[in-house]
């Protein structure tokens, strides 16, 4: 299901990815995300035990949408830990959102005949090759992933490749993008969690660390 509105109102979109249920980090991140005028979770929300109610709880309550992760469907399918209250939302949650320039999506968004996975449950983006092959097989200007849980970009200009992790990274209208925010939840894969923000005035994209 795709979701098509205008971002030409906003000022600035907040983007976090990856809670798997670390409910102080997500308090972190609403609060270090508090000047943004809209913000988009990126799935793999919750984990199938009690503490996913007050995540979606939060989520919910502060009108916050995005896309599905695997571990989303995977509670939905085999939890019973889930109240009936938010089973509603998390099967709602669409497994894109295209909004402008914006495509949103968990993780690699091209599909297992291409060789690289269901967008749902699909491969990570977190090499050149593998985002090259995003950039030739799709049209997207801005693609925005969790999934990783590292905060990076890849940026493609002339067919060409650069991957880069840095705090701010301003756009150029001719060039297209790969954006990943990082991971409210760090106990994965020990990478320090963060949110990013995209000002739509200024054209740039930042990453904000969560501070303890």
């Amino acid at each position: 299901m795709n979701i098509r509105r205008s971002v030409a109102k906003l000022r600035k979109i907040g983007f976090l990815a990856d809670v798997h249920n670390d409910l102080d980090g997500l308090c972190r991140a609403l609060d270090v995300l508090r000047d943004c005028d809209r913000i988009f979770h990126l799935g793999d929300l919750i984990e199938d035990d009690p503490e996913a109610n007050a995540v979606l709880e939060l989520l919910t309550g502060r009108n916050i949408t995005g896309v599905v992760g695997y571990h989303d469907e995977l509670a939905l399918t085999t939890g019973s830990h889930i109240d009936q209250r938010f089973r509603s939302y998390l099967e709602g949650l669409p497994r894109q959102i295209v909004r402008g320039d914006f495509y949103l999506v968990h993780d690699n968004p091209l599909s297992k005949e291409k060789g690289e996975g269901l967008t749902a449950a699909g491969g990570y983006i977190r090499d050149e090759y593998t985002a090259g092959r995003v950039f030739e097989e799709s049209v997207v200007r801005i693609l925005v992933v969790g999934h990783t849980h590292r905060a990076e970009q890849y940026v493609w200009a002339d067919g060409n490749v650069e991957k880069c992790a840095i705090a701010q990274l301003a756009l150029d209208p001719a060039r297209r993008y790969i954006l990943n925010p990082g991971s409210v939840c760090n106990q994965f894969r020990g990478t320090a969690p963060s949110v990013g923000v995209f000002d739509l005035a200024r054209s740039r994209f930042e990453i904000r660390l969560l501070q303890p």
